[in-house]
């Protein structure tokens, strides 16, 4: 079984926010906001070949690896999108008052390889899921600062 690629959080202690100042149906208004706004950032950062996690481009892709994606219709850039079904698989669903952003579980082996949770791929890190202890890079964490902001008045 792969190692499970996952980065639960609470948009308001990621940005260092009291939630006690939102409503419940404000809580929830965020959390939607939140969500799609990580996901459209991450497949964003992804597609220009940056982590949105650390803000740093990925490493270029070997020429060997270049020239036979190229063969089969893809960009020879580190994108994640060859066959695109790893991107594909990206979701940011809710769970309670967090969120979740994972793939499916048919992708889980893949997005390891790329985000090396388990320490074992030999692929270079192209990471596009934080790890427990990390965050989004700040322009990420800023755009869910300023959905609170808009959604509570502020």
């Amino acid at each position: 079984m792969a190692t499970k690629v996952a980065f639960e959080f609470d948009p308001f202690e990621l940005v260092g926010r009291d939630k006690g100042d939102a409503t419940r149906e404000q809580r929830r208004e965020i959390l939607d906001q939140v969500a799609d706004f990580v996901l459209e950032s991450v497949l964003s950062d992804v597609g220009e070949s940056r982590s949105p996690v650390t803000g740093r481009n990925f490493k270029k892709l070997d020429s060997d690896y270049a020239k036979q994606k190229r063969s089969e219709g893809g960009t020879p850039v580190a994108n994640l999108l060859l066959g695109g079904d790893l991107l594909d698989s990206l979701l940011v669903r809710k769970k309670g008052e967090k969120l979740i952003l994972t793939v499916s579980e048919d992708q889980m082996g893949k997005a390891d390889g790329h985000n090396n949770f388990s320490g074992d791929s030999p692929l270079p890190r192209r990471q596009f899921v934080p790890e427990e202890d990390e965050t989004f890079r700040p322009a990420i964490r800023a755009g869910i600062e300023a959905i609170i902001d808009d959604v509570l008045g502020g």
